[in-house]
């Protein structure tokens, strides 16, 4: 399913620092350039990627410290 859901709308989650868990899954606007916005949520423990993020782009989470769980493709 395709959501609205950008680059920008992930931007605007930033302030979000003790996010658990972020499912971007069927987001098919939101690229690579989210990447920078997801690693600021240190506490993230689940991360869900639309298919859209590139194999460069999921290499490029490493702020992430806490992830368990990461889904690329959905």
């Amino acid at each position: 399913t395709n959501t609205g859901v950008s680059d920008a709308g992930v931007a605007e989650l930033k302030e979000l620092k003790n996010l658990k868990t972020l499912s971007l899954v069927g987001a098919v606007r939101v690229t690579d350039k989210s990447i920078e916005t997801i690693n600021g949520f240190a506490n993230l423990e689940q991360l869900s990627l639309p298919s859209t993020i590139t194999g460069k782009g999921a290499a490029g989470l490493t702020g992430l410290k806490k992830l368990k769980t990461l889904y690329v493709g959905g």
